[in-house]
């Protein structure tokens, strides 16, 4: 037997046909009216007149997928511009001619091992996540009645951490090839450890320069979060012109927060820096604050993170760092700790006689 529920008001079917779960919108309101819908499927299946819903909606992904972002993504998600439509066009470009009902577990691992040449294994997931997301709404909305992708796992994203950030020289090199306003935004970002779209709808009104602070909500986690300035962060914000025609920072002439993306990238390859992207700033800020012996708590609130596990994966330690903190247990230990003993010390010298003169005797006189 199958049931009607509501979910935003709307009303859906939910029934079975040869072991498989089906889940319909009917797009009305009308509770009875929902109920004669459901009425009707089940007379199809008793006289075998019914055909999966996913063979009789014939839409292609692409159609699909603009609607997706028309009717989800862009009202719902915050992220959608700079996250659901870059993942959405590459999925166009691999699956959207084909029909939604075509698209199987092996085009999707197809898919994924595609990515994998060009891409890490934590983008791969992101990526699925979203197409994941997007299938289970065709479910909702009538376009498919199962997920192929519920069936994939993430991949294993603990040998895939990246521990890429600038060294000193790295750093002058980078902020020299960078033009003014860029270099400011860079400068920010190395200092503050924020991301890359909160730099970007950072507006004038969020500087306290009375209290030296940074106060803005993150706009991944909608979080608020105080920051405070340094005096190098305090110059290059005075530095920078205001725009008369928008509150951001970084704004684009058109009154926009800039992207900086292009001229982050030409900036990079014009400093000589391989394999670094902007959020390895990030990075950067929090390994330079752990080499000063900041405690992991303190990285922890100025990151916006939640968890140590997160915090540790941005506070990468170089082996200088690490030979530095062993070289100081050598004044913290006890003299006699660090004393060779003195019977030690007989047998070493031993040792060194025994071979001078093994030496000695190997010797040729001419």
């Amino acid at each position: 037997m199958g049931k009607v529920y509501t979910r935003s008001g709307y009303y859906y079917l939910y029934y079975c046909f040869e072991g498989k779960r089906y889940r319909e919108a009917t797009g009305t309101r009308n509770k009875r009216l929902a109920e004669d819908i459901l009425k009707k499927r089940e007379i199809e299946i008793r006289e075998n007149k019914f055909f999966d819903v996913k063979r009789k909606t014939k839409i292609k992904f692409k159609d699909f997928a603009a609607e997706y972002l028309e009717r989800h993504a862009k009202p719902n998600k915050r992220s959608w511009e700079n996250c659901d439509s870059q993942y959405i066009n590459r999925f166009n470009q691999y699956f959207g001619e084909k029909l939604l009902f075509q698209i199987d577990l092996k085009n999707i691992d197809q898919y994924r091992g595609f990515r994998l040449q060009s891409v890490s294994k934590s983008m791969v997931n992101r990526e699925t996540r979203c197409l994941r997301t997007m299938l289970n709404k065709a479910i909702e909305w009538n376009y498919l009645s199962e997920n192929p992708v519920k069936k994939i796992k993430d991949f294993s994203e603990r040998d895939c951490e990246r521990t890429r950030y600038l060294n000193p020289d790295e750093l002058s090199r980078l902020l020299d090839a960078c033009y003014p306003l860029l270099k400011a935004f860079v400068t920010i970002a190395v200092h503050t450890g924020m991301r890359i779209n909160d730099l970007r709808f950072l507006r004038w009104q969020d500087i306290d320069f009375h209290h030296n602070k940074i106060t803005f909500v993150q706009q991944k986690t909608r979080e608020r979060t105080d920051i405070p300035m340094n005096d190098v962060m305090r110059k290059t914000l005075l530095s920078i012109h205001k725009s008369e025609k928008s509150p951001y920072i970084f704004a684009s002439d058109k009154g926009k927060p800039s992207s900086f993306k292009h001229a982050f990238e030409n900036a990079r390859r014009r400093a000589g820096i391989q394999d670094f992207r902007f959020h390895d700033l990030r990075h950067t800020f929090a390994t330079y604050l752990r080499m000063s012996h900041v405690d992991l708590k303190t990285i922890m609130e100025l990151l916006g993170q939640k968890s140590f596990e997160m915090v540790l994966r941005y506070s990468h330690a170089d082996q200088d760092f690490k030979k530095h903190a062993v070289g100081n247990l050598v004044q913290m230990m006890p003299k006699h700790a660090t004393n060779t003993p003195q019977n030690e010390s007989r047998r070493e010298d031993a040792e060194s006689d025994n071979i001078a003169n093994v030496y000695k005797s190997s010797t040729y006189k001419k």
